[in-house]
């Protein structure tokens, strides 16, 4: 557990701790407590000083629990989600399971982490991964039918995870092709699905998928600062708090659903789902990260969950790649 968790750990009981104890408990001196405090302060936590020798927690903070979050679940979910790995903090949930030689549980393997120092996105970009804050979960799942058979399964989560979240309450949640959850305040959240197979593989070997899930829970305004786009957070949606472990269970209940049907039944049951929330849809938008840059009016996805584009010269599938909003309309 690295030094600013630690140092959470002590302060969460919300009671007043002396600060000699406190760097003793952690192994430091009286500089290094005040850099740890420096450094939880810019990530958004409320930490107040007596006298500048005792130290409270202004905020209390949600750990997150596996008997908590077991004892909400499903019991399809619980049956099949065992164990549910809750590390302290991590590089990647998703490259802590695919290190993973094998699968702990035959069919799947659950990975939460309270921080991580080198979350990820699509296309190599980064994930802003404060501690104690938000959701980060990723899921193995054994395919027998092999990778052909996922497509668009990103997107049947991508609903999965909008339908979690609005049953905690939650509302106006949308969805933005490929991966990502979006609100009219900025983005909520985005899903990352890694396939796992032998390199000489054909497509319909058994593969193992990971599905990686990121969800702001609760970003203070310091933490909201240092990122380059809009983003907003459960918590303001909802105007008030929500509960990670709940959420966690609401996530994984849905995402059950999606995984244990989806060599059967494909995207096909939540094709209109998804495009009641596509957030570009009839806008125009431009591609990224696809090779050459296509511009055109965002027409929703087909049954394979590509994504159709109106250009000029007809329409267009989006198979790779991101859309934004065009700055030309």
């Amino acid at each position: 557990m690295n030094q600013g968790l630690q140092l959470l750990h002590l302060l969460s009981d919300g009671e007043s701790h002396d600060g000699k104890e406190l760097a003793n408990a952690l192994g430091v001196n009286a500089l290094e407590l005040a850099s740890i405090l420096e450094l939880m302060r810019a990530d958004g936590f409320a930490i107040h000083s007596r006298d500048d020798c005792e130290y409270i927690l202004g905020t209390p903070i949600e750990w997150l629990s596996e008997a908590r979050i077991r004892s909400q679940l499903d019991r399809c979910a619980a049956e099949c989600f065992v164990p549910i790995e809750i590390l302290d903090s991590v590089d990647s949930t998703n490259r802590w399971l695919a290190q993973c030689q094998t699968p702990i549980s035959p069919q799947s393997t659950v990975c939460l982490a309270e921080a991580q120092s080198q979350g990820r996105g699509r296309l190599g970009r980064s994930w802003f991964s404060p501690p104690a804050s938000n959701l980060y979960l990723s899921i193995m799942w054994r395919f027998e039918a092999g990778s052909q058979a996922l497509e668009g399964l990103s997107l049947a989560i991508g609903v999965a995870v909008a339908e979690a979240c609005e049953g905690l309450g939650v509302q106006g949640i949308g969805l933005k092709w490929p991966n990502d959850l979006f609100s009219s305040e900025g983005k909520l959240g985005g899903i990352l699905i890694e396939i796992s197979r032998a390199a000489d593989s054909c497509s319909e070997v058994p593969v193992c998928a990971i599905i990686g899930i990121g969800i702001n829970v609760k970003m203070s305004a310091q933490q909201s600062h240092v990122l380059d786009q809009a983003v907003t957070d459960l918590h303001r949606l909802n105007r008030g708090p929500v509960s990670r472990n709940q959420l966690a269970a609401e996530v994984l209940n849905h995402t059950y659903q999606v995984l244990a049907g989806y060599t059967e039944l494909g995207l096909r049951p939540y094709l209109e789902r998804w495009q009641q929330r596509d957030v570009l849809c009839d806008k125009h938008v431009v591609t990224q990260g696809a090779g050459e840059s296509l511009a055109g009016t965002a027409r929703g996805i087909d049954q394979s969950g590509a994504y159709l584009l109106q250009t000029s010269s007809g329409v267009s599938k989006i198979t790779a790649g991101s859309l934004r909003l065009s700055t030309e309309q």
